[in-house]
């Protein structure tokens, strides 16, 4: 099976794990993992179509049309700046930067 359709099939699973109750069953650190792995595949990709010169500005880690809740997303990258120690000045920053 090619790597596409493996990550097409770990989407589905973890949709259905989202839906569901099962997705607790999820250790904090195979999350923790898979967050990471995401996370790092997300930035060589922005990073290549910058190299590029492709229109970086559309192209952001969620759809549009999610399934997330301004909540979620928001909790996400409280904690994701915690466990990163980075401050709002610092994003701030990256982005009058960027």
């Amino acid at each position: 099976m090619q790597q596409a359709q493996q990550v097409a099939e770990l989407v589905k699973l973890l949709k259905e794990g989202a839906k569901s109750d099962w997705g607790r069953e999820i250790s904090a650190q195979d999350l923790q993992e898979l967050t990471e792995c995401v996370i790092q595949i997300f930035a060589a990709r922005t990073r290549e179509m910058e190299e590029a010169l492709a229109p970086v500005d559309e192209w952001f880690p969620i759809p549009g049309k999610s399934r997330i809740t301004d909540t979620d997303a928001l909790l996400f990258v409280h904690k994701l700046l915690l466990g990163k120690n980075l401050e709002l000045f610092e994003v701030q920053m990256f982005r009058n930067f960027c």
